[in-house]
């Protein structure tokens, strides 16, 4: 699953995109959790390194796109972010944002389609991202595929590190969620949450990590093992 981030002020636009997004979900196979923004100062105070794509108009009103797009590379140098604008003559601008593409309204189907594959399989070589925690001895920087699973014990965080120490910090399963990629971490219950790369088997109410067995809860289970077959 992708994470994906619609940003204009114009309602119409928006549907329009989401339905070429949930096409092209269908004919490929892929999965979008798709959010969307009308105003530009509402979306960067929501903002964290969180998302994959970015889909972003220019002319918006009380700040443009362009604007909006240099704020972001200020927090997040690597999200792919697309202008989806009836203003072609910005397109050159794009490029001192690192935008990847520049799709112009309407949206062409065929266009968008040849522009997501294009940023997916971007996404698939370069999604390996870092996160920083600290600890009682410090800050720590990790890579998100090493880490195994974490599990909260009241309100600390346990991360599980394959062929490391566990790192322990404070904070809730809930916000790290919102940082962590969402394609791969999943929780199997409400303890514990689950990097799919490193899930050997499942068996019964049970994964299997690295010789670590971990439950899952019955409410969990139907998503998780979904997320994981797709995870194949």
């Amino acid at each position: 699953m992708y994470k994906v981030a619609i940003l204009d002020d114009s309602s119409e636009a928006v549907t329009e995109l989401e339905r070429h997004l949930k096409k092209y979900q269908k004919d490929e196979n892929v999965f979008f959790d798709i959010h969307k923004f009308s105003q530009g100062f509402a979306f960067l105070d929501s903002f964290k390194n969180n998302y994959d794509l970015i889909f972003l108009d220019i002319d918006m009103p009380a700040i443009n796109g362009l604007d909006v797009a240099r704020k972001i590379r200020k927090i997040d140098e690597n999200v792919i972010i697309i202008f989806v604008t009836n203003m072609a003559g910005c397109a050159i601008n794009g490029y001192e944002v690192a935008a990847s593409d520049f799709l112009v309204k309407p949206i062409n189907h065929e266009q968008l389609v040849f522009c997501l594959n294009r940023c997916i399989n971007s996404l698939k070589t370069t999604q390996i991202r870092k996160i920083t925690i600290k600890t009682q001895h410090g800050y720590s920087a990790i890579n998100e595929d090493k880490i195994l699973y974490i599990e909260v014990r009241l309100h600390s965080l346990i991360f599980h590190i394959i062929d490391g120490e566990d790192l322990e910090t404070y904070g809730s399963l809930k916000d790290l969620e919102k940082i962590l990629n969402p394609n791969y971490f999943v929780r199997c219950n409400s303890c514990y949450l689950v990097n799919l790369n490193h899930v050997d088997t499942i068996n019964g109410d049970n994964c299997l990590i690295k010789g670590q067995v971990l439950p899952i809860s019955r409410s969990k289970k139907k998503e998780f093992i979904n997320r994981f077959m797709e995870n194949i």
